[in-house]
């Protein structure tokens, strides 16, 4: 009773923004319309020309608060949907410091690139994901010192790339940090133009595709806002033309895939994709799977370890007690820890079972495929 409630006010917010958009809209089109014009003026003196920047201005940072105003609540009545594919993050990450380079110019302030992600890949929306990198980096410069440096590093953690970005200005109290992701939160004692809607907008898209963003500062050094978001290595579309003909031939097989990531989900579809003879069944949990697995015939198991009921480990037991299921060819995947391995290494000796690393090498699990499939 209490959930619908709560939805129906999440509708009733969501409309009552979108009639405030159209209102709001209507008579900005006309302001930024005609100071635009104004701006284009040869004959205005000094003084007009900078009233009609501050009009430019101010209508701008109205229509941006309107957007994402409107874009939130799209998020919390789940009416935005991400356009997922995947997208070579690198070249998001360049499209995106080429945009916000001449701001950072007019303050001298540098941007420096040191990400190597020449052979990852996301499975996410890539205009959401350039609207999250420009919102990043225009605050990195924003509240940054002159002639100061922005600089983006990148690593793999488990089955996800982390992106930093890192700023050289005035720095975050600790005791803001969860505050600078609420709407509308502005950092005490700043005097930055902003919606203080951006960081809010950011955190929930992330979420949205399955990943984390989070921030770590020192006052008067500056500030590293983070991101990860799951990741697959190498060139699925090469690695998929490679093997198409060969997989395509092996017959029709039944996959069943327990996972509790929805981003990581759609990814193996998307990779399975051109496999119309292979049949991708899931599972959201642990124990649906184990439920699942008893009532069909199955030609392969993907498992992930990390699932948040019992266990991806715990399942893998199950399975090789069961006579039933002994001999079910397995893939496991795991974030990639020395630990984890070394356990792996240990199931994997009492069944027929295989073991990746998170971020997926497309290339290799193909060749897993191609491998167990064929075996009689």
């Amino acid at each position: 009773m209490r959930k619908n409630a709560q939805k129906k006010r999440i509708r009733q917010n969501l409309e009552l923004i979108s009639r405030m958009s159209h209102e709001l809209r209507t008579p900005l089109n006309g302001i930024l319309g005609f100071a635009q014009l104004l701006e284009m003026d040869e004959s205005l003196n000094s003084q007009q020309q900078e009233f009609v920047q501050a009009i430019l201005n101010g209508a701008r940072h109205l229509l941006n608060l309107v957007n994402e105003m409107l874009d939130i609540a799209r998020i919390e009545t789940g009416e935005i949907q991400l356009a997922y594919d995947l997208i070579k993050l690198g070249s998001v990450i360049d499209e995106s410091v080429k945009l916000i380079e001449p701001l950072a110019g007019k303050r001298n302030i540098k941007i420096v690139n040191q990400t190597q992600l020449d052979k990852y890949y996301v499975y996410t929306d890539s205009t959401r994901l350039r609207q999250i990198l420009l919102n990043l980096l225009d605050n990195a410069v924003k509240y940054n010192r002159d002639n100061g440096t922005v600089t983006l590093t990148s690593r793999s953690e488990g089955g996800n790339i982390c992106i930093h970005i890192k700023d050289s200005g005035i720095g975050i109290p600790k005791n803001e940090y969860e505050n600078i992701f609420a709407p509308f939160y502005r950092i005490k004692g700043t005097k930055v133009d902003g919606t203080g809607m951006g960081l809010s907008l950011v955190k929930q898209l992330i979420q949205l595709m399955g990943g984390t963003i989070g921030v770590e500062s020192e006052m008067g050094e500056g500030s590293d806002f983070w991101f990860s978001l799951p990741a697959v290595k190498e060139d699925c579309s090469g690695r998929m033309n490679l093997y198409q003909e060969r997989l395509s031939q092996i017959g029709e097989k039944k996959i069943l895939y327990i996972e509790d990531s929805v981003v990581h989900l759609k990814l193996m579809k998307k990779i399975l994709e051109p496999f119309p003879n292979f049949l991708l069944i899931s599972a959201n949990f642990g124990k649906d799977g184990l439920k699942i697995i008893f009532r069909e015939q199955w030609d392969l198991i993907l498992v992930d370890t990390n699932l948040h009921d019992i266990g991806g480990y715990k399942v893998l037991e199950y399975l090789q007690e069961d006579g039933r299921t002994k001999q079910i060819p397995m893939i496991v995947f795991n974030a990639g820890t020395v630990s984890a391995e070394m356990e792996m290494l240990k199931i994997a000796k009492k069944g027929s079972k295989e073991y990746m690393a998170k971020p997926l090498e497309v290339g290799l699990f193909f060749r897993k495929l191609e491998q167990i499939l064929t075996q009689k």
